[in-house]
Order: C-alpha cells, then sequence, then structure tokens
C-alpha cells in the first residue's frame, strides 16, 4: 500500500501525534506534583 498523503503533510502528522503525547505525559507529571505539593501543604499546616 502506498502513502496517499504528500510528504509534508505526513510530517506533520507525526509531529502531532508526537507533540500530543509529551502533552500527556507533562500533564501526568504536572498532576503528580500537584498531588505532591498538596500532600506537603497538609503536612505542614494541619488544621486543629
Amino acid at each position: 500500500m502506498t502513502n496517499l498523503l504528500p510528504i509534508p503533510l505526513t510530517e506533520k502528522l507525526k509531529e502531532a501525534v508526537e507533540a500530543e503525547k509529551l502533552s500527556k505525559e507533562l500533564k501526568e507529571k504536572v498532576d503528580i506534583l500537584k498531588e505532591e505539593l498538596w500532600e506537603n501543604l497538609k503536612s505542614r499546616y494541619t488544621l486543629v
């Protein structure tokens, strides 16, 4: 089967897929950091 998309379009598609993957990874890391920060703050400032 031949590639029917023009090469520049194929490259842009690859870049978009890679960018989305990186975006998901960054979001996961940010979520982890937010959770760690929240736990840190809770341990410092416990409500009495």
